[in-house]
């Protein structure tokens, strides 16, 4: 997240309004836009949709924008495309693998300390590999 104060000339301020008007709406999270691939498999693909919201606030003559970003995790697994929110959801679109995932997760869970896609990117690799040395 980061702070941006300006201070604007009233003048200019009805120009730079106009301008920006079209590229301050806020749009709901969906599958459309692009999709960063993370991690690709055979069998699983891993993507996030990065997102940046910008908040206004007038105050007088002072303009302060607010930068805010934040993202949204997709596995492609067996063609059906789902959003991964939590770890709870890897579990649940893995339940041969519930309990290894569990234990994964819980013992890294101090090295991804605020990093969820390092922790989702370290566990989808570790369901990759599982899932391919089930399969052999």
């Amino acid at each position: 997240m980061s702070l941006l104060k300006t201070k604007l000339i009233p003048s200019v301020f009805r120009i730079i309004g106009l301008l920006m008007q079209g590229s301050l709406k806020k749009t709901k999270d969906s599958f459309h836009g692009p999709l960063e691939v993370i991690f690709s498999s055979p069998s699983i693909k891993f993507y996030a949709k990065r997102k940046k919201t910008i908040d206004e606030k007038i105050k007088g003559i002072q303009i302060t924008y607010l930068f805010r970003e934040s993202d949204s995790y997709f596995l492609l697994y067996n063609n059906v495309f789902y959003a991964i929110d939590s770890r709870k959801d890897l579990r649940k679109i893995f339940p041969d693998l519930r309990k290894d995932i569990k234990k994964e997760s819980k013992e890294n869970e101090k090295k991804f300390n605020e990093d969820d896609e390092g922790l989702y990117l370290y566990l989808i690799h570790f369901i990759a590999f599982k899932l391919n040395t089930n399969n052999a």
